[in-house]
């Protein structure tokens, strides 16, 4: 239509002129007609009308709406061929489109021309100067820029400028200078909008401030302005990230109060944020309400919905999900896919996993990390040990961060398999990449190590994990101690006792000092014991009585009789039933101190339980 218009004009024998011109390319600009825009700036050229200034404007606002910098920067000096002098307008057009490419080092210099040439005095030209800094991530910058401006109240007033300021601290989670910003527009009685409140509260939340940033909204109610839709959305992801996920499904109420109706996205963040609430109840809820109240779910949606599940620990209902999506058609992408292959973990569906996991690859979909680490979890349960090597060995090729978690997944495939070395070098690794192995990844390696009756090198992974202050938790006490029922001797260099006193509810650790050089190994059973029961390590009851049957069995192996009864007396006071191997100990020493009547009443209680008699107990009945 612009072409149309200024061929007619040709036609007609009227001449454009410069306001003409500056109006076509605009509108072709506007358009995304930036090759238009700019046949007709040199077809003005050609019949001899001179662009002003205004022209030059137009030109650059087109560069800028198409992502043309260098066209727009060029503007500047074709000005001042034509001896024009550029205006803010014209400085701020080009400093927009250098910041919208994120060109920092472009925006440094013609913010540094447009302060030598003395164009920079309004609080527009200001403000563009601070959200072109800011887009190029030179938020410091920005600020400096807003530091520097004359100490004039029109410019120091002004809403465009603190605005762009409080964006710019956005950008560098500058969550403090926000708040103070916002503050002194309150206090020089410029009227913070809701634009303010909104760039403070994405610094909150970028730099983890979530209380304030709620704190913020509620303020933004108090003081009568009105949160827009994309201010309520803010708030909930970062209730999301604050783990507010009640506050999170507060907020949805007062959207449809205030806006009519929710939209995907603050559907999206709800979801998001009872994910990282481990809620996947409130997330299959809301996506229930969704399809309730005819907004379809799209593939985030379900997305969020089906991670939401697997954070809180379920595998049925996101699958449920994952199958509904590919039967429906809907687009399944790498997040998604990547989803689904970690709850075919979770299930224990390792082929399924792996189909999943060739499907990407065949459509080139490269899986994230959440995806890796499924992967990861079905070479454990696949007995692929080597595979999750070789998947860890991907991640790093593809430059993924390296996670705790993948490791401890990479670790439990090696313990699956039985690899001692591929499972201790996996930990080593993990403290050479600054990643602190926790006692998960500690016990997998210990579990390896047992069953493959090296008790000595599970002994020597305990003491390395104490020595690195590592938290171990009951699972890791109960591998040492069974690693003690294994052994014959324990080498102990230094200052060590563990001592039994009876009557009491548990073993007592005694300040005495005792060197020693060859010990045996209900010694070490029996200090493992002690120091559990001492610690805030609150293990299940099932794991007490294995703790405590590991320990009557290393006793019994050192022909330390009392201590096992003594262990027995105080398994009951903790009302645990002793287990069948408990019992052959404690049936063991009843024998040897001719208990006979002790002997058979447990063998009676142990039948009563409906258990099997082992060995040793039938040997202790027999003897006496």
């Amino acid at each position: 239509q612009v072409y149309a218009l200024l061929s007619e004009m040709g036609q007609r024998g009227v001449i454009p002129d410069t306001i003409t011109y500056g109006h076509a390319i605009r509108a072709c600009g506007g358009n995304g007609a930036w090759e238009a825009a700019m046949r007709i700036f040199r077809g003005m050229q050609q019949r001899c009308v001179e662009p002003d200034d205004t022209t030059y404007l137009r030109v650059a606002q087109a560069c800028r709406e198409n992502g043309h910098w260098q066209t727009a920067i060029d503007t500047l000096p074709h000005m001042r061929q034509q001896r024009l002098m550029p205006s803010e307008n014209n400085y701020a057009a080009v400093l927009l489109a250098c910041g919208q490419a994120e060109r920092w080092a472009e925006v440094l210099d013609v913010l540094h021309d447009m302060r030598r040439n003395r164009a920079l005095h309004s609080p527009a030209g200001y403000a563009a100067a601070i959200r072109s800094c800011s887009r190029s991530l030179i938020w410091q910058e920005a600020l400096a820029v807003f530091q520097g401006m004359p100490q004039r109240d029109s410019l120091q007033a002004s809403d465009w400028v603190r605005n762009a300021a409080i964006g710019a601290c956005a950008v560098g989670h500058h969550w403090l200078g926000a708040l103070k910003l916002l503050r002194e527009m309150c206090q020089q009685r410029v009227r913070a909008n809701e634009i303010s409140f909104d760039s403070t509260i994405v610094a909150c939340d970028k730099a983890r401030q979530w209380p304030e940033a709620l704190g913020l909204l509620q303020e933004m109610r108090s003081r009568r302005v009105m949160p827009t839709h994309a201010t309520h959305t803010k708030a909930i992801r970062a209730c999301g990230d604050g783990m507010f996920w009640q506050e999170a499904l507060c907020l949805l109420p007062e959207i449809t109060r205030l806006h009519s109706q929710l939209e995907h996205v603050d559907y999206l963040a709800a979801m998001g944020a009872c994910g990282k609430g481990e809620q996947w109840n409130a997330a299959l809820e809301l996506l229930a309400e969704m399809r309730m109240r005819s907004v379809d779910p799209d593939s985030q949606d379900c997305t969020a919905a089906m991670s939401a599940c697997t954070a809180g620990g379920r595998w049925r209902e996101p699958l449920d999900i994952f199958f509904e999506m590919r039967q429906s058609h809907m687009e399944v992408d790498v997040v998604c896919r990547s989803v689904g292959v970690l709850a075919y973990a979770n299930a224990g569906r390792w082929k399924e996993a792996w189909c999943t996991m060739s499907e990407m690859q065949q459509l080139k979909m490269e899986p994230n990390q959440l995806g890796y680490v499924g992967v990861l979890k079905a070479c454990a349960l696949g007995n692929h040990w080597q595979q999750a090597l070789d998947t860890l060995s991907d991640m790093r090729r593809w430059r993924f961060e390296s996670a705790q978690n993948s490791h401890n997944a990479a670790i439990h495939a090696c313990e699956k398999g039985g690899q001692l070395q591929a499972a201790y070098g996996l930990l080593c690794d993990m403290w050479h990449q600054a990643l602190a192995p926790d006692a998960v990844a500690y016990n997998a390696v210990m579990r390896t190590s047992g069953r493959l009756n090296h008790w000595q090198r599970t002994l020597d992974v305990w003491a390395e994990m104490r020595q690195r202050q590592v938290e171990p938790d009951s699972l890791c006490y109960e591998s040492a101690a069974i690693a003690c029922t294994q052994g014959e001797f324990l080498e102990v260099q230094g200052k060590y006792n563990a001592t039994f006193e009876p009557g009491r509810r548990g073993p007592k650790q005694r300040g005495v000092e005792m060197r020693v050089e060859t010990n045996l190994l209900w010694v070490g059973a029996l200090g493992l014991l002690s120091e559990m029961l001492q610690t805030r390590v609150v293990p299940q009851w099932d794991l007490l009585g294995r703790m405590y049957t590991a320990s009557m069995l290393a006793c019994r192996r050192g022909q330390q009789w009392q201590a096992v009864l003594t262990l027995l007396d105080d398994l009951h006071s903790r009302h645990v039933e002793p287990d069948v191997y408990a019992c052959g100990a404690a049936m063991t020493a009843y024998q040897r101190g001719e208990y006979w009547q002790h002997v058979l009443g447990m063998l009676s209680d142990i039948r009563g339980r409906a258990l099997e008699p082992n060995g040793p107990s039938i040997n202790a009945a027999l003897g006496a």
